[in-house]
């Protein structure tokens, strides 16, 4: 394994530990257990080892999940909601009764990629025919 590597998740722990639990749920980190003999950073030669074993990783159901899941959380951190000008308007029940204790708040979906982006025309794409 990388020498230090406890020493980088000893860092990851106490920086996890350091942020709200707000964001602390938007963190992610992808760690793929490296077992073989610690490799110094200039140990070049060694590093064809540490990608096949990350790469190992990535085929197992364990590396698979966390990748798809982080892949979600990064796709899902592109859309945010736009309220209309109008604001909150009190909604009525089918009897034409106001309120019934809900409001109705409209908006838009918005994407955080720029119009005409190679990203955006890539994500419609790929994901649009899913939806």
């Amino acid at each position: 394994m990388l020498m230090h590597q406890s020493d980088s998740n000893e860092s990851w722990t106490t920086f996890e530990g350091s942020v709200p639990s707000t964001v602390k749920a938007k963190l992610h980190r992808l760690d793929p257990p490296l077992v073989r003999d610690q490799v110094a950073l200039d140990e070049y030669s060694k590093m064809d080892e540490l990608v096949s074993t990350a790469e190992e990783w990535t085929k197992t159901d364990k590396g698979r999940r966390k990748i798809k899941d982080t892949a979600h959380v990064i796709l899902a951190s592109l859309f945010f909601f736009e309220p209309d000008e109008g604001g909150i308007v009190r909604a009525t029940d089918t009897s034409g009764r106001s309120g019934a204790g809900r409001n109705q708040l409209s908006g838009s979906i918005r994407c955080r990629l720029p119009r005409n982006s190679s990203g955006l025309r890539k994500l419609l794409t790929e994901k649009a025919d899913s939806l």
